[in-house]
Formats: C-alpha cells, sequence, structure tokens
C-alpha cells in the first residue's frame, strides 16, 4: 500500500505556488542569459567569480530579511510569533543549528563550478540533453533522504522529460553540424576536455540532487523563513567559494575553453581588471546577482511548500523559456530543419512535468491508482455505473410495462367477441 499520498494539486494550485513558478521562470532565462553573454559578447571565462557572484545574490536575502528585524520591534516579535505558531502546527524544530546550511551551500558550490566547466568543455546541446538526468537523479534522492514514495505517474513523467532532453540534445547537435562540423572534432572541442566535461556533467547532477534534497530535509524538521536559509547559503557560499577560488589560482589553466592558456584556471586579479574595464560586463554581472536573488527565493519557497522534485523539474522545464529567449535575441538561429525536433522534446519535456505533479492524469493501465482521490474516483465511478444500470433497468421496466398496457385491452376485447358469438 503507498503511504504519504498527497494532493498535488491542492499543493500547487495556489496563489503562492503559482506566482512563485512564474517567478522562477523569468529569474532563470535572466540568469542564463546574462551568463552566456558574459562567455560570448565579453570572453569572460572566470567560472569561480561567477559562481561568487552568484552566492552574492544568494547573500543579499539575508541582508533584505535582516534589515526589518533590526529596525523594527514590533515587526520581530510578529514574526517569532507566527513562526512559533508554524512550528507548533506542523511540529518542526523552533531552534537548529544554522551551520546546517552550509552542508547544501558546499554542494552548490561544487555542482555550480561543475556545470560552468561543462558548459565551457562541452557542446550545448550534449549538456543540456545530460542535463536531463537531473530529474532522475533528484526523483530518486528525494526517495531516500526524504521519503517521497516514486508513484507510477512519476515514472511516467519523468521518463517523458527524459526522452524529451534526448530530442531537444539532438536537435541542438545536428544543427552544430550543419552549421559547417562534418564531425563531433570539427566542433572545436578536445577528447581530453570532452571527458572531463562528462565527468562534471555527473558531478553536478549529484551534487546539485542532494544539495535540492537537504534543503528539503532541513526545511521539512526545522522551521526556517525560506529567505533566511537562502541568505545563510550564500553567506557560507561566499567563504566557500573565497577558498575554492584561492586554490584555483595556483593551479595552471589546463584547457584554452577554460581560462586563458599560459595563466590559472582561475585569477581574480584578471578578473577585476576585464570588470572594471567593461562597464557592459559589469552590468550583465548585476543582472546575474539581481536574478539569482529571486531564482533562489523563489525556489526555496517552491522546495518548502512542493518539493525538491517540482523544483528541479521547473528547472529543466525553463529550457523552453531560455531557447525562446536566445532567439528573441540573436544568440541562437531559427533552423526550420531541427525545430520538428525541437519542439517534439519541449513537448515530451512539458508533459512529462505536468504528468509528475498530476496535472495531466492517465487514466489507462492504473497509471493514477497512485494518486490520493483514486478510491474515491472509483467509488464515484462505481456508483454512476450502479445508477447507469438502474436508469436501463427501470427503462427496460418502463418498456415492458407500455408493452403489457397496449396489449391488454386487445386480449380483452377477443374476449367480449368470443362470449357475444
Amino acid at each position: 500500500m503507498i503511504r504519504n499520498k498527497v494532493d498535488m494539486r491542492k499543493k500547487i494550485y495556489n496563489a503562492t505556488v503559482i506566482l512563485c513558478t512564474v517567478g522562477l521562470c523569468f529569474a532563470d532565462t535572466l540568469t542564463i542569459i546574462s551568463l552566456k553573454i558574459q562567455g560570448t559578447t565579453y570572453g569572460f571565462k572566470h567560472a569561480g567569480v561567477q559562481t561568487f557572484l552568484l552566492f552574492l545574490g544568494e547573500y543579499f536575502n539575508l541582508v533584505v530579511f535582516a534589515l526589518p528585524m533590526a529596525f523594527s520591534r514590533k515587526y520581530r516579535e510578529n514574526h517569532f510569533k507566527v513562526l512559533k505558531k508554524d512550528a507548533i502546527e506542523n511540529k518542526q524544530k523552533l531552534q537548529f543549528t544554522k551551520l546546517w546550511t552550509a552542508l547544501p551551500c558546499l554542494l552548490e558550490c561544487l555542482s555550480s563550478g561543475m556545470y560552468f566547466t561543462a558548459l565551457l568543455l562541452l557542446p550545448a546541446s550534449i549538456s543540456n540533453m545530460l542535463q536531463g538526468a537531473q530529474i532522475v537523479a533528484t526523483a530518486l534522492f528525494s526517495k531516500w533522504i526524504n521519503n517521497n514514495p516514486i508513484l507510477r505517474h512519476h515514472f511516467l513523467g519523468v521518463s517523458m522529460a527524459t526522452v524529451g532532453f534526448f530530442f531537444v540534445g539532438l536537435a541542438g547537435y545536428r544543427g552544430a553540424i550543419g552549421e559547417g562540423a562534418e564531425t563531433f572534432d570539427d566542433l572545436k572541442y578536445t577528447t581530453e576536455g570532452y571527458i572531463f566535461g562528462l565527468f562534471c556533467i555527473f558531478g553536478n547532477l549529484i551534487f546539485h540532487s542532494l544539495q535540492l534534497n537537504i534543503e528539503e530535509k532541513i526545511m521539512r524538521v526545522n522551521a526556517i523563513p525560506p529567505q533566511r536559509i537562502v541568505g545563510l547559503e550564500g553567506m557560507f557560499g561566499m567563504i566557500w567559494m573565497f577558498g575554492f577560488i584561492m586554490i584555483l589560482s595556483f593551479i595552471p589553466c589546463p584547457n584554452e575553453q577554460l581560462c586563458r592558456i599560459g595563466g590559472y584556471y582561475e585569477d581574480i586579479v584578471v578578473a577585476s581588471r576585464e570588470l572594471v574595464r567593461s562597464p557592459g560586463l559589469i552590468f550583465w554581472c548585476l543582472m546575474t546577482v539581481l536574478a539569482i536573488f529571486f531564482f533562489n527565493l523563489f525556489g526555496m519557497i517552491l522546495i518548502q511548500r512542493v518539493n525538491a522534485v517540482y523544483k528541479v523539474f521547473w528547472d529543466n522545464t525553463l529550457s523552453v523559456f531560455i531557447w525562446a529567449a536566445a532567439l528573441a535575441i540573436g544568440y541562437e538561429k531559427f533552423n526550420p530543419e531541427h525545430f520538428s525536433l525541437q519542439a517534439t522534446g519541449y513537448v515530451f519535456l512539458i508533459i512529462g512535468n505536468l504528468t509528475y505533479n498530476e496535472v495531466i492524469r492517465w487514466r489507462f493501465w492504473a497509471l493514477d491508482k497512485d494518486i490520493f482521490d483514486y478510491e474515491e474516483r472509483q467509488e464515484r465511478l462505481s456508483q454512476l455505473k450502479q445508477s447507469k444500470l438502474q436508469q436501463r433497468e427501470s427503462a427496460k421496466a418502463d418498456e415492458i410495462r407500455k408493452k403489457s398496457l397496449t396489449s391488454g385491452p386487445t386480449m380483452e376485447q377477443g374476449r367480449k367477441t368470443t362470449s357475444g358469438k
């Protein structure tokens, strides 16, 4: 018997979740586009500094959270009053060690660094295709860490999303080949870089999935506002990244796709010089900080109110919006030959998302059997069948009664005729 059946529609169909989902779409699109502009237009190859900027955007959530608490005693008292009430209702701990937030933050440092590295070492289509496994990894870790059940429709939704990523990646690869490259070797990616890029994608899948589910675990057990935990992760993240940047600044540049040959894997001095000399680059870095401020805040609220898998599903579904935005600003060209593949992939991706979150319910092969109201719907269906059966029997009885009424007088008339003779 399936435990912990939850009405996903009730969780999803409320104003906060809908607004945060829409906000997540816009914020993530702005994040990816701003990072893409930094790398392509300005040649800013500093994954460590860019990751530090991401954590800076997260840290500003703590500043915004703390300012009204510091200057208004009434606000502070009301906040803790509501927090205590929620902790009692949800059976959560009111106090917990803030150092716990350093763990998901460390995982985010590792996953972000690996993701940026993979983007530079692999074709975007390949990394996008492999990124589809993020949904699978998050769902598996969700079962292990948070004991969230993996149901029939979950399997179907994850499978459809994975197929969707395959089609999107295939379209991107064929598009790259069609732009003058005859083989994979012509795409300016080395074999060593390709292997290391695959390793980074795999590491990103593991670390990011662990991070999201640990965040969900922390917020299930402890009463902590989403904005506060995002800010704490940003604070610890900057500390972690400061150490990582110091280490990377002593490692020679291994690949021209990652950094400048002759320099180091990360060079804070060169990065600062490039920023100072380019106001446009500063603008897009600030856009990244602003987008991450909202992206992580909305994402944490969704993890708290729904779950980590819902958030990562939308993270990956956002590739539709990113693709549309890249077309709009001219960073990608519309290719009618490969559009059918891309469109097919995005359709599978969106339907998989809606299937997992029970917006679309498939009523065959018992795919909806694990949904919370299955027994209730089966009972209603049984009542409906019984009602139709009763109506059919009643109609038959009425028909027999009508026939008896029509045939009755004829027989009576026959008797009268016989007696008269």
